[in-house]
């Protein structure tokens, strides 16, 4: 080895060493501090033709443990993607998201499909159920999938839509669902692995009053069992269950209130 690679591989090590105590440092932070979800410095970018349009412009943000966090900002501001990217759902063009004092933005897709499994519960505006399984097997679909075993998957599916008015729907296919019954069984399935956290697109946006105060009691379920919940909404009853409130617009937060 020449004078020259021995240098390189030298400054090369340096800087690995420097990351490592960097990211140490971070983790120790979040962990004391009781941070379930961080990212930091991020940026996300989507390419429109020629154009680029930044729909997270170096945003920071850190969510507490038990925390109720609400979203609010106009159509376009960026509120989805930063709930997809805190989530696991998609990359950040630029900076580091952690959860649970784990760095999943260099996690690989495979992996991160398992952490997201295990630790998260994503509700959908477009609920994005299956639509060849029934109800039950669509809350079924999780739990097979972290390796539950057919009986237990079966239970909980059941117990779920018992819990949430759906115990005579449990045979039916999506498309023989209301938009409220489709969104039920959507929350039922990421309530079905017991997550730790919850995140929440729009959850009652275009249903009718009788099943948006279905959901709302959900949500209130959720907040007193110490949950932490992210949610996109402009529903007040859900504003009022919030910790702490972000106002998000052109892909950065623009204010907060307690």
């Amino acid at each position: 080895m020449n004078e020259n690679s021995r240098k390189h591989n030298i400054l090369n090590k340096k800087k690995d060493d420097d990351e490592d105590l960097e990211d140490y440092k971070i983790r120790k932070e979040l962990i004391d501090e009781k941070i379930v979800i961080y990212g930091k410095d991020l940026v996300k970018n989507y390419e429109i033709g020629d154009f680029i349009v930044k729909a997270i412009d170096n945003v920071s943000i850190k969510i507490k443990n038990g925390e109720f966090l609400v979203v609010k900002g106009p159509s376009g501001a960026g509120k989805t993607t930063l709930l997809n990217l805190l989530g696991g759902l998609d990359n950040p063009n630029e900076g580091q998201i952690y959860s649970f004092g784990v760095k999943i933005s260099d996690m690989d897709q495979e992996t991160l499909t398992i952490w997201r499994l295990m630790n998260s519960g994503f509700i959908f505006q477009n609920y994005n159920l299956i639509s060849t399984l029934t109800s039950e097997e669509n809350i079924m679909f999780p739990l097979s999938l972290a390796g539950i075993k057919l009986e237990e998957q079966r239970n909980r599916a059941v117990s779920l839509l018992k819990t949430l008015g759906l115990g005579e729907r449990r045979e039916h296919l999506p498309f023989q669902l209301s938009a409220g019954e489709q969104q039920r069984v959507a929350i039922a399935r990421a309530l079905s692995n017991d997550p730790p956290v919850i995140l929440a697109d729009e959850p009652t946006a275009n249903l009718d009053k009788g099943t948006s105060y279905i959901i709302r009691d959900v949500f209130e379920e959720l907040k007193e069992s110490e949950k932490t919940v992210m949610v996109v909404t402009h529903d007040d009853h859900l504003i009022s269950l919030a910790d702490r409130v972000i106002y998000f617009d052109n892909g950065k937060i623009v204010d907060e209130e307690l």
